[in-house]
């Protein structure tokens, strides 16, 4: 594995314009000046994600998959001073995503339910007023 060139945080920020972006992803530094033309959310998200500094919770909260992770690997130029080797590259996968055994059976049965309460509760009331008449009279 070949040694990454490392660069300091205000190295890093002298390049946030459209003609010379850099970001900051997961510890992993991007130039990615050449593809500001051809990002699908347009290049000035890509330059106020590179004037913002770090740029991994922007890349992240949008959802990219492993189509975008690829092309990102083509516009890597080094890591940022100080990073995590453990975190340079992105989240290790149990921080990335959530454990999808971890919700409980009621949690799931309540999220089931939760739209169909207005549903149930609606006719337990037509219920109620539609046989209020028929219920038999105390003496």
């Amino acid at each position: 594995m070949e040694k990454q060139k490392v660069f300091s945080l205000s190295e890093v920020s002298l390049h946030s314009s459209k003609n010379d972006c850099w970001l900051i992803i997961h510890g992993k530094v991007y130039d990615v000046s050449k593809f500001l033309d051809e990002h699908p959310g347009g290049d000035k998200v890509l330059v106020d994600a590179s004037a913002d500094g770090d740029a991994s919770d922007a890349f992240e909260d949008v959802g990219h998959g492993t189509a975008a992770r690829s092309i990102m690997n083509n516009y890597s130029i080094g890591v940022l001073e100080g990073s995590d080797p453990f975190l340079v590259g992105g989240y290790p996968q149990s921080l990335r995503t959530k454990d999808k055994k971890a919700s409980s059976p009621i949690t799931s049965l309540l999220q089931f339910l939760r739209p169909l309460l207005p549903v149930i509760l609606l006719g337990m009331i037509w219920y109620y007023f539609s046989s209020k008449g028929k219920m038999p009279q105390s003496p």
